[in-house]
């Protein structure tokens, strides 16, 4: 099982984010960490006042097309409510996206050439 650890500015945030792309509530939340404990990642989003320095290659959140269609549509209209920058083409196997920090992640079959300029979600 992989475990990532990711510094935030702002854990509320990273809530409402990560709660959307994973379609359930953190395992563990605290006043300082999150935590999801998913089938094979388990994430921590610690809040501190500074980010950590960022990691060049993206996450990968593999899922098959339905599903991956599903958090797409769901995501979307998270950045309609919460007015986000949002331009995403209709993707075939994956599609990228940001978090609030600028973490990046390819939601659905591997690819290395996702564009994260094409399909962003971004504060």
């Amino acid at each position: 099982m992989n475990e990532h650890v990711l510094h935030t500015k702002d854990l509320n945030s990273s809530l409402v984010f990560y709660r959307s792309l994973f379609d359930r509530m953190p395992d563990s939340l605290n006043a300082f960490e999150i935590v999801f404990q998913l089938e094979n990642l388990r994430l921590r989003i610690l809040e501190s006042g500074t980010l950590a320095k960022k990691r060049v290659d993206p996450f990968h959140l593999k899922m098959g097309k339905i599903k991956m269609k599903k958090v797409l549509n769901k995501m979307r209209r998270f950045t309609r409510l919460n007015q986000m920058k949002e331009d995403c083409e209709k993707p075939e196997d994956a599609f990228g996206l940001m978090d609030p920090d600028g973490y990046k992640w390819i939601i659905g079959e591997y690819r290395e050439n996702v564009s994260f300029e094409k399909c962003y979600i971004n504060l």
